[in-house]
């Protein structure tokens, strides 16, 4: 058996390395460099030739056709990763094999499947023309089955590359959906690539879901879309598909179509399927053939879905937007928005009609010059530097002029609007109060309708009321014991409601006088806690009182009357067992709260405080318990009933007095309320023994239950 004798087209570097992997089988390799040097060479001494694909010294093709032109040698192409297409190209031209340059320890193996005969020898005899036809035509066999695995495999490649761009397609449609019309229009080519037979949109309103748009095939008839409230069922909160059982009606009409397979998927704002925008509506797609989850459906419908919640949800917000601008528009309250140097940003139709000024001549403006405040307080000013950047909420009546020079009285409410934790303008709502020219009239008739036709058959029915309780007009059941001190109580409200009305009135219209005189503080005190003894027995509370004898100049009787108001207050929120205590000091002016509503009067004031361990009153409740009717509790179910008119009261005797009346409170933790008025006197110091000053902690001032 002689060696194989091959004739290897390659250039000088790639034939060393081919004859080295030859010469350890023996078979001998002659190189040639050029094309001509490959065609004078050809002879049936060689057993076979290889041409090699890699640095393009011999083109293959080229070589290949000279070869089959001038022989039948077997030809074996060697490259560096061919491409399918070009292997292919070069079996259909009559290549017997190629291999990979990675691939040569498989070359000795490959030649002797090639030649037909023993790996390494060569036979002395000559094949007959009968072999050489059955060796050429399994080869023929053999290249046409590579050929065709390769066309399967070139096909394979191309339907996926064409399934990826298609769906590559339809996600960039869904990316680039600008409204829910754009959206919608998507559903028939998801139905249709996915053999859905109806595809259903349904969107969620107040109410129910209603269909805003469907598809189906051609077969598919008469099949309606409707949804009664009884079958507006939203899908579950998960973001599986699940059988949408939950709208009978559908379904029946699904079966009656022939239709086996419906499944739902809910549209939500977010990917995760969360629900913190709730959902949104359905995407209901049905089949007439059992229809298995298919992962590339599931993800475009998830696509399309979250889209399309990310479209609706922005409809509504710009129809809550339309919506509230209208508001805002139409309402006959003005409301402004200033940035934070007072320029006027903008300016809606109430406004327009308080001050007279379209929005065309605010804008722009600063507020302050626009409006000219007639506050020498320069409450735009104070409100941005101080309290309203503390609290973000500011109010203020104040007086401003129209666009006529008209003096108006507004009440003025800002608030701090933050963008992105900042706070980057100010917003102000602003209420004509400016009084009616007819309301004086009316006040004056209903106070003296109230001091006239009121108060005198109030006063009669309490006096009979108290007349049946003494006995005098003979004796009562229990129950019409109980009945009588019922309406005794009340008549005492009411009586106590008409004086303070009536009070109120006198003081708003500057007609009360002031019987001012130097009054000892112990002595108002105690009278307010001798009128609130039975009380405070009663209800088995508390007093403690720590005073200081000192001398101021008021009115006794409004004095007294308002620590009688605040001692009864304690103990309407205190409960049983609990204590109240009533101390005295002396503040300098300058000790005062920063809320103290005028100028100090006197260089020292003394400061009675009513502290109790009641419910409290919430820090937004501090201020309106002093409004005529405010309540600490607004609500129906507060346990103390009242006219909410007291507190009114006692702030405008302290007032009168050039004093001040103020609360602090913690919820659950109770309250301490302040009256503070100016000394006008000479204070006489607390000392040991002083029997003014240890009066009421020896005797009066401690009331208890059993004491």
């Amino acid at each position: 058996m002689a060696p194989l004798q091959i004739l290897c087209a390659a250039t000088e570097a790639t034939h060393a390395l081919i004859a080295q992997t030859l010469l350890v089988d023996g078979a001998i390799c002659h190189p040639v460099t050029r094309l001509a040097d490959l065609e004078a060479a050809l002879s049936p001494a060689w057993d076979a030739v290889i041409v090699t694909a890699i640095d393009g010294a011999i083109d293959p093709l080229l070589a290949l056709h000279r070869v089959r032109v001038l022989s039948d040698l077997p030809f074996l192409v060697i490259g560096n990763y061919l491409s399918a297409t070009e292997a292919v190209t070069l079996i259909k031209a009559g290549a017997d094999d190629y291999l990979e340059l990675h691939e040569l320890a498989r070359l000795p193996a490959k030649l002797a499947q090639l030649c037909s005969i023993p790996f390494g020898k060569k036979s002395n005899q000559p094949c007959t023309q009968q072999q050489l036809v059955a060796l050429r035509q399994q080869l023929t066999d053999q290249r046409f089955q590579l050929y065709c695995q390769q066309q399967q495999i070139v096909q394979q490649l191309d339907r996926g590359l064409t399934r990826s761009q298609a769906l590559a397609a339809f996600r960039f449609k869904v990316a680039n959906a600008t409204t829910v019309m754009d959206a919608v229009a998507l559903l028939p080519p998801l139905c249709q690539a996915f053999g859905w037979d109806v595809g259903e949109i349904w969107v969620a309103t107040a109410q129910a879901l209603q269909p805003i748009a469907q598809w189906h095939t051609a077969p598919i008839q008469n099949f309606e879309l409707h949804c009664s409230l009884a079958e507006a069922v939203l899908p579950s909160n998960t973001t599986a598909l699940r059988l949408l059982d939950a709208i009978e009606g559908r379904l029946a009409a699904a079966d009656a179509q022939g239709l086996q397979t419906v499944w739902s998927l809910p549209i939500c704002v977010s990917s995760d399927g969360s629900t913190a925008f709730g959902h949104l509506g359905a995407l209901i797609v049905y089949s007439r053939k059992p229809q298995p989850p298919q992962p590339d459906f599931l993800k475009l419908a998830s696509l399309l879905t979250q889209r399309l919640g990310q479209l609706l949800k922005r409809q509504q917000s710009e129809l809550a937007l339309q919506l509230l601008s209208a508001i805002v528009a139409a309402t006959e309250d003005g409301i402004i928005n200033i940035d934070l140097e007072g320029r006027i940003l903008s300016w809606n139709g109430g406004a327009e009609r308080i001050y007279g000024y379209s929005a065309a001549e605010a804008i722009g403006q600063p507020i302050a010059k626009l409006i000219r405040s007639s506050d020498d307080r320069l409450w735009l000013n104070a409100a941005l530097a101080g309290s309203l950047l503390a609290g973000s909420i500011a109010r203020h009546p104040v007086q401003h002029q129209r666009k006529t020079g008209e003096s108006i009285e507004v009440m003025m409410v800002l608030s701090l609007i933050h963008v992105q934790r900042r706070v980057s303008s100010v917003a102000i709502l602003v209420k004509d109060i400016t009084p009616h020219p007819g309301l004086d009239r009316l006040k004056d008739e209903l106070i003296s309708t109230i001091s006239h036709e009121l108060r005198t058959p109030i006063a009669a029915l309490h006096g009979s009321v108290e007349l049946l309780l003494s006995g005098k007009l003979g004796e009562l059941t229990d129950r019409g014991q109980q009945l009588l001190k019922l309406a005794a109580r009340n008549s005492d409200r009411l009586v106590q409601v008409t004086n303070n009305i009536f009070d109120l009135a006198q003081f708003a219209a500057g007609q009360v006088e002031l019987l001012s005189q130097p009054c000892q503080i112990v002595e108002l005190i105690e009278q307010a806690a001798i009128a609130v003894q039975p009380a405070a027995a009663q209800a088995s509370i508390n007093l403690r009182l720590h005073l200081q004898p000192i001398e101021i100049f008021a009115d006794s009787n409004r004095i007294t009357q308002v620590l009688t108001n605040l001692l009864n207050n304690a103990i309407k929120f205190s409960a049983a067992g609990d204590t109240i205590w009533l101390t005295v000091e002396q503040r300098s002016s300058l000790a005062l709260p920063a809320t103290f509503p005028i100028p100090a009067s006197a260089e020292s004031y003394v400061v009675i405080q009513v502290k109790d361990e009641g419910l409290g009153i919430p820090a937004d409740r501090l201020e309106a318990i002093f409004q005529r009717f405010g309540q600490a509790d607004a609500s129906d179910a507060r346990p103390q009933s009242g006219a909410g008119l007291g507190l009114t009261l006692c702030r405008s005797i302290a007032h009168r007095h050039q004093g001040h009346l103020w609360v602090e409170s913690k919820v659950g933790q109770g309250s301490s309320f302040y009256l503070a008025l100016p000394i006008a006197a000479t204070v006489f110091p607390t000392q040991p023994g002083n029997t003014k000053g240890d009066r009421g902690v020896k005797n009066l001032l401690e009331v208890a239950r059993g004491s």
